[in-house]
């Protein structure tokens, strides 16, 4: 924020100008909640949000990534069911390469 006269060095012959009797207007602020880090997601995890189905769907899932990225020394997965999470994480895990570790984050 600043004064009237630092102001006026923005005006330029395209500026509209709008006398408000001594209020303030402040842009339209928008709250996109935004995670940056999420936009990597996609290239170093494996994502379940959109799965449905039986144990068999997520395994495969993993294991499609896994062969898509054999660089990846820990496969993350992330958009489990909290109902996934406390039947069948265990055998989800194990159906990663045992060479490989695979924390698997619950999320709703």
């Amino acid at each position: 924020m600043g004064n009237d006269a630092g102001a006026q060095a923005w005006i330029g012959a395209g500026t509209q100008q709008v006398n408000l009797g001594g209020r303030t207007m402040l842009p339209g602020f928008i709250d996109s909640h935004a995670h940056p880090d999420a936009a990597l997601d996609d290239l170093y995890e494996v994502n379940v949000y959109s799965l449905h189905g039986s144990m068999k769907v997520y395994q495969k899932q993993i294991k499609a990534f896994a062969a898509r990225h054999p660089d990846l020394a820990i496969i993350q997965g992330s958009g489990w069911t909290l109902d996934t999470c406390r039947s069948s994480g265990r055998r989800v895990i194990s159906s990663t390469p045992p060479s490989r570790i695979a924390p698997l984050c619950c999320g709703t």
